[in-house]
């Protein structure tokens, strides 16, 4: 999907990433063998068990969670609900992130995705009126 946004709609630089539940590290190796997809691993950094990235998005494993240009979240896409080898779920799913990264406005965009998360940035300079 990296490859069909960045062919598809250049102009909206959009970069997925995904992020590694707490706890879960020993199948980083396995998960991205073979990909190129950017890989971050979450934490439990105030030691209460669970993981700090999933548990503030409340997402579940295979979540796609899309934010707008205010980083507010604009929707959740569950990759195991939603066989992304039909192409009915690819289109929605890249729909979405077209309509979120094509907001209006210059900010970051940033989006959440496999196993939990997926970051997208997108800047652009604001003219002083």
């Amino acid at each position: 999907m990296q490859n069909d946004l960045d062919a598809s709609h250049p102009q909206l630089n959009v970069h997925i990433l995904g992020v590694n539940a707490a706890g879960l590290e020993s199948g980083n190796a396995f998960i991205t063998s073979g990909r190129d997809i950017p890989w971050l691993q979450d934490l439990d950094a105030n030691g209460d068990g669970w993981s700090d990235v999933w548990r503030s998005w409340n997402v579940t494993y295979r979540d796609v969670v899309i934010l707008d240009a205010e980083n507010a979240r604009v929707g959740t896409f569950n990759l195991t609900m939603h066989d992304l080898r039909i192409p009915e779920n690819y289109n929605t799913l890249r729909q979405m992130f077209v309509d979120a990264a094509s907001v209006p406005e210059p900010t970051s965009l940033v989006l959440l995705v496999l196993g939990a998360a997926s970051l997208l940035t997108r800047t652009r300079g604001r003219r002083k009126t």
